[in-house]
């Protein structure tokens, strides 16, 4: 069947798609935590927050692609203009636009 000759048909089926208006940004702390945590991702909207404490702010997407696989795949994702979440090569936008399924990422204006 075309189905096991095409098996991206299926990718919306993936994760969980989450309604509404989520927001994103990424906490840092000056002192280090026992597991030598420098850093955490908040994904959050207004009944629900995740966060997902980081060593780096490079594993950042690793954080989105735990939100997707455990919570699910936001609707529209607002977050600042770091570079983390913005560059043209990051990680972050290359999960959510192999992921992502027509996600509307927005950021937010400098300033």
């Amino acid at each position: 069947p075309l189905s096991r000759q095409y098996p991206t048909g299926r990718d919306h089926n993936r994760f969980n798609i989450l309604k509404g208006d989520w927001y994103a940004d990424v906490f840092f702390d000056k002192t280090l935590s026992v597991d030598m945590h420098t850093c955490c991702l908040i994904i959050y909207n207004s009944e629900f927050m995740f966060t997902k404490p980081l060593v780096t702010k490079s594993q950042v997407p690793l954080g989105a692609e735990i939100f997707s696989r455990r919570v699910g795949m936001p609707e529209r994702l607002t977050s600042d203009n770091a570079p983390e979440f913005c560059q043209r090569k990051c990680s972050w936008l290359k999960w959510f636009q192999r992921n992502g399924n027509g996600i509307d990422l927005r950021y937010t204006p400098p300033g």
